[in-house]
């Protein structure tokens, strides 16, 4: 009877300016909570129902409970937000019925011209200058396992090695750069893994990039990890993209990035990196994510599991052998010692007794003098 209970078709999305409003129509009454994926118990992300009405309705503020931000130039600049919602048919459990949406709006971005003056330029010979577009520029992020002919990473193991690789299209001239990288969970928490220059913060979790000959596409190695209290997670960048024009070099020394300098020099070149960033030609910035992973950390399933199998067998076999030698838990050692005394006590209390009723005994033979 489960199927009486999920939601009749998909949900109705309005894509208001400040939040998404949400409708939910269900085939019976509905009873039970609409919230955005990992933040079932955060106020404003969640609702709870139990009404009467199979029409229930739910709003999520923009850029709160998880939501996602996609910054897109292709097919229209603007921008991309995303949420997954979970319609869950109990108030305390997931269950078979429960359904989940992923629902995205994208909000254009305004482009308007104003002329303040006029001018008669009527005589003057205008030239031709070369365009080169980034906005035709489309970017993918992926993860895989193993290497870059691996299956999409979507349920991996802690210490699992993983490709992380970034592609653009575009027109030959197209140089990108990879910065500002984060990964997130499903609850919000995240950390930074490339700063604003494209290199990585901390090595140990991700390393610095490497780039393509064409300097369009990216990549670099890690090892699966999550944070300590979820179990799933996703990569965000952001890709600045820069066309050179002619005879200008200054997307070529932008991308790849300088990385592999001294403190001292890191910071004196700093500025003068950032100064070229926001000067190179033509640049635009995009922002792309990967799916979202399925992190498993087997290894501390797997030492709780032996712990809990050597612990009931050491209620069953207290003592081992080790190279000829009988080893004994304390716990053994004190009830051995505990039942030796005792068959010592009942051995003298044995030994006391007959030695009584032997000098009893011999006491009673001998004759009485008249």
């Amino acid at each position: 009877m489960l199927a009486t209970y999920v939601a009749s078709g998909t949900p109705r999305v309005q894509c208001l300016p400040d939040r998404f409003f949400i409708e939910v129509r269900t085939l019976n009454p509905f009873v039970g909570r609409i919230f955005s994926k990992g933040q079932s118990k955060r106020a404003g992300c969640m609702a709870v129902f139990n009404s009467n009405s199979s029409l229930v309705e739910v709003s999520f503020s923009l850029n709160e409970c998880g939501m996602m931000r996609e910054r897109k130039l292709y097919p229209s600049a603007g921008l991309m937000l995303s949420l997954t919602i979970v319609i869950s048919f109990h108030s305390f459990f997931i269950t078979k019925a429960d359904q989940a949406f992923s629902v995205k709006c994208f909000y254009a971005q305004a482009r308007f011209a104003t002329l303040e003056h006029f001018v008669n330029v009527s005589s003057l010979v205008a030239s031709e200058i070369p365009a080169y577009d980034t906005t035709a520029a489309e970017c993918n992020y992926v993860v895989r396992v193993g290497g870059p002919d691996g299956e999409v990473a979507r349920f991996v193991e802690v210490g699992q090695r993983l490709f992380h690789e970034w592609t653009c299209s575009g027109s030959d001239d197209l140089h990108i750069l990879i910065k500002d990288c984060r990964v997130a969970d499903d609850t919000g928490e995240q950390f930074r893994i490339l700063d604003d220059r494209g290199c990585a913060v901390d090595p140990v979790i991700v390393g610095d990039l490497v780039y393509g000959k064409g300097a369009k596409e990216a990549h670099v190695y890690s090892y699966a990890f999550k944070f300590a209290d979820t179990s799933h997670v996703a990569f965000q960048c952001t890709v600045q993209l820069c066309s050179d024009l002619e005879d200008d070099q200054q997307c070529s020394s932008i991308s790849p990035p300088s990385c592999s300098v001294g403190r001292f020099d890191a910071n004196m070149m700093t500025k003068s990196y950032l100064k070229r960033l926001s000067d190179a030609s033509l640049h635009d910035e995009i922002d792309v994510h990967s799916h979202m992973m399925a992190i498993l950390d087997t290894k501390i399933n797997n030492d709780q599991h032996q712990m809990s199998r050597s612990g009931l067998s050491s209620t069953h076999d207290s003592h081992r052998k080790f190279g000829g030698e009988v080893c004994i838990s304390q716990s053994s050692f004190v009830a051995y010692g505990i039942s030796g005394m005792i068959l010592v006590s009942a051995a003298l209390f044995v030994i006391c007794v007959q030695c009584i009723a032997l000098r009893r005994s011999r006491t009673e033979a001998q004759p009485h003098a008249c």
